[in-house]
Parts: structure tokens; sequence; C-alpha cells
């Protein structure tokens, strides 16, 4: 039966959606549809009130259908390969191109792939990568720079067509490690040249970078990169070049150690990548002579140095350079480096020093929350219950405290010793800033040491929805809920996760 243009139930359902009340454009649409399957109409109108919700998942199949019946019916290309977007169905969109060519070049469907694809797991980026070569000049810059990011070991090691974009569109990122690698491996002018665009936009520091990695596993191929780094660096930038080689590349292929002692006496500020040179060599007396000088960049110099050690595993090198600060007392005023200093001493197992060293910075600087927390992290260390609760007090009437507090090992700490109403108090208190551990903790005292099974149920419903399905909580609950015998409900809680 063909409809009257004026039927009055498609003009209701078209002024509910006018109206914005797309819960009665669904259920009137959905009555009206059972009798109309193929009314285009009302079906765009249902989609429609879908999408104004955000309802992608119901929104596809909607406008998939209104697809294969009318695609060229208003928007419905622009809609479907949005629904396409957010339910990650991206072999839709070579269809919907082949009706609609344009379609991914509107600023909402840019907005939307961008939003998409920054979002999703690496897995589901790279699964999105394989999919999209026929369409790859239309990715937006956004998802382009997610690739130039994406890990070395997630992705292939040949130069794909994302790499070719990339280089097309200059974007910078670590990928261009691996297209060097590539490149110089077949011809160095190539990788030269290569080198010289990119530098012509970027900083050679950038540059530097973005090979990084790519040094690490194929010297060989990458080492003249490095070479015309240099070349091409300014002479106001080779020192910061210098300080982020020297991380990786011993400086000595660079400048010559004999000339250390000269270089410390003569240069006009304190360079990291001298100042870690000097650690490497052990050459106490020029690096005594270049702190006593007093140079600009001297502390972050020496706070970076320490940090490094920490990052590369140097526990002699940490040892060693902080017995060189301690002989310049002055050093040991400025609170940035204190701070580096303890966090050192913790990394190489010097814990009763770490924490005696953070808790005199405080002296100095009661609001220091960063000595305050490797104060608190090395009494934990200790499992020292006494230092953990005179410092957990400290940190928590801080200012700006650390948000990653190990509350699991402050609650344990409190339990241990018998502070059983301070660990309650912590538990209530910080009960969203909790990880699983402390969730743990807090359902578990209910269960094994109270014994109270209706107050653990309480606990483990205001758990956080992200740590309500961990194993052990899962299993707590069942045991609960066994306890008070209901069978039933313990059975469903226990079978569930598994059946996930």
């Amino acid at each position: 039966m063909k409809l009257h243009p004026f039927d009055m139930r498609r003009r209701l359902i078209a002024s509910a959606y006018r109206s914005k009340k797309f819960d009665k454009v669904k259920k009137l649409s959905e009555k009206y549809l059972s009798k109309y399957p193929d009314d285009v109409r009302i079906l765009e109108l249902l989609a429609r009130s879908h999408v104004s919700s955000q309802e992608w998942e119901s929104a596809y199949p909607l406008y998939k259908r209104l697809f294969n019946l009318e695609p060229e019916y208003r928007d419905v290309c622009i809609q479907y390969v949005r629904c396409s977007i957010y339910e990650q169905r991206w072999e839709q969109i070579n269809l919907i191109l082949e009706v609609s060519p344009n379609v991914l070049s509107t600023s909402q469907i840019q907005r939307a792939l961008a939003k998409k694809l920054t979002s999703i797991s690496d897995e589901a980026f790279l699964e999105f990568t394989e999919l999209s070569g026929s369409y790859i000049d239309s990715i937006p810059i956004d998802a382009l720079h997610r690739w130039a990011y994406l890990d070395r070991d997630l992705r292939e090691h040949a130069i794909t067509q994302y790499d070719e974009i990339c280089l097309k569109m200059k974007v910078g990122g670590p990928y261009l490690g691996i297209v060097l690698g590539n490149i110089i491996s077949k011809s160095e002018s190539e990788g030269r040249k290569l080198i010289e665009d990119f530098v012509s936009m970027y900083s050679t520091t950038d540059v530097e970078k973005w090979i990084r990695a790519e040094f690490s596993v194929n010297q060989i191929a990458v080492r003249p990169v490095v070479n015309w780094l240099l070349e091409l660096t300014p002479e106001t930038s080779i020192n910061k070049l210098y300080d982020q080689l020297a991380s990786y590349i011993p400086m000595e292929e660079f400048v010559e150690i004999d000339h250390l002692d000269v270089l410390s006496l003569s240069v006009e500020v304190a360079h990291l990548w001298l100042v870690e040179t000097l650690m490497l060599q052990n050459n106490s007396k020029s690096l005594q002579q270049l702190i006593t000088r007093n140079l600009p960049n001297t502390c972050i110099a020496l706070e970076q140095s320490l940090q490094r050690n920490i990052n590369s595993g140097r526990y002699e090198e940490s040892i060693w350079l902080i017995e060189q600060i301690m002989l310049h007392p002055e050093m040991l005023s400025i609170i940035s480096l204190r701070r580096m200093i303890a966090k050192s001493m913790l990394s190489i197992g010097a814990t009763e020093l770490a924490y005696s060293f953070a808790l005199s910075t405080l002296d100095q600087n009661p609001q220091d929350g960063v000595s305050a927390f490797i104060a608190l992290n090395a009494a934990i260390d200790l499992v020292d219950d006494e230092r953990i609760v005179h410092i957990t007090d400290i940190n928590l009437n801080i200012r700006n405290s650390n948000p990653e507090i190990n509350f699991a090992s402050i609650i344990l700490s409190c339990l241990r010793s018998g502070r059983n109403d301070i660990a309650l108090e912590l538990m209530e208190r910080f009960r969203m800033k909790m990880d699983g551990n402390g969730h743990r903790l807090r359902v578990g005292y209910q269960f094994h040491q109270l014994r109270d099974w209706n107050a653990t149920l309480d606990a483990i419903k205001t758990t956080p929805d992200k740590f309500r399905n961990l194993s052990h909580l899962k299993l707590i609950e069942g045991a609960a809920y066994a306890m008070l015998g209901k069978e039933q409900e313990s059975i469903i809680i226990c079978i569930i996760p598994f059946e996930q």
C-alpha cells in the first residue's frame, strides 16, 4: 500500500524529532516500521535519533539498511561512515566511498576519524592501517602523528604506505628512524637528502630524538646520521645536541678525552654532555673545577646525570657522582638537587640514607611533596611501621601530595602495627585513589578480619567499577553470599568471570 504523503503518523514522528524527544521517536518509529519496514523517511528519523543520542551501536545497522535501500537519501552516506568509524567497521568505508567518493573530506568526518583514531588501542589502530590503504590520503593529521609515534616493536620495519604519506606531509616522529635505516642501507645520499629536508623544518635535536631508538638496534646504518646532524647543527645548539647524544654514544667519539681538563676550565656553561663524560671517566679533578666555577646550568646538568644513571641502572656512577657533589656543601642548599640525590640513594638501595636525607630536605622545605614521597617509599621499602605512619602523616598534610601514594602499603602497615582505626579511616577517605591491592585490603579486612559478610558486600558495592571484576574480589564476594546462605547469588558471582 502506498502511503499518503501527509500520513499523520509520520508527521507525528518528525515533530517529535524536531522537539528532540528522541525516546518518543524511537518508540513510535519502531512500531511504525513493524508494519512498513522499508519506509526510508522513518528509518532515517529513527537512525538520526540514535545518532543524536550518540548510540552508535544502534544507529549503525539502521544506516547500513538505509545505505542498501537508498544511499543518496539526505546525508545517509555521511552518517553511515560516521557510525562505521565509531563502531570500527573499517571495511564498510570502502563500500561507502564507491557511492560518495568525497565523504571522508567533510569536516564532520575528519573530526570523527581524528577522535576515534587517537583514542583506540594500538592493536585496533594497526588493524585500521591495514584496511585503509585505499583512502590513506584522507587520513587526518592527528592519526598520522599517532602512526609516527607508534611503538617500534608493534609495527613492521619495512617502509609502509603510512611512512610514505608521513614523509610526504613532513610529519616528525620516531618512524623516521625506521625509514632512514631502510633508505641508508640502499643509498646514503638519499638518506642525507631526507635528513636535510627534515632539518629545514625541525631542529636537529628533534630529529635526533626520532632516530635514537633505531640507532640502538641498527647502529651501522644510522651512525652516519649522527655526523650529518652535527654538521647541520648551528653553533648555538651544538651543546644541546651533544647533551642528547651523550646518553647513548661515548663522547670520546666527538671530543678528545685528554682535553677535558681544559674544557672544564674554559666552557661558559656546564653542559650535560661534559658533566656526564667527566663522570663516566671518573675525572674527579675536572668535575670539581667545573662545579667550583658555579657556571650556569651546573645544577641542572648534575640532576640530569643522576636521572640518567637511574634510568640506565648505573649504580656505581650514581655513588661516585653523589660523593663528588657532597664535597660542595653549598650545593646541598638547592632543593631540586637534594630531591635527585635522595631519589638516587633510593634507586641504588641506600634506603636508610634516602629516608634520612629526604627527611632533612623536608626540614628545609616542609611543603616539599617530592621529598616526602621519596621518604615514604623508603620507609615502605624498610618495612618500618613507625616511619611509614610518621611520613604518611606528613605526605597527607602537604599542599600538593603525590597522586601515586601507595595506600595499600600504608594500610597494611597500620593493620600490622595494630592501628586499625587509622587503617579504616584511610580505606574510607582514599577509596577512590586506591589501586587493586588497596581494595583487596579494604574488602578483605571486612571478610577475613571482622567476618562481617554484609559489610563485605557493602564494601564491594562501593568499589570503583574498574576493580569490581578482579578475581580475588569476585571470590570474596561469592564467599560472602555463601556465608549468608545465598547460594544462587554466590554461584552467579563465581560463574560470570569465567564466562567472560
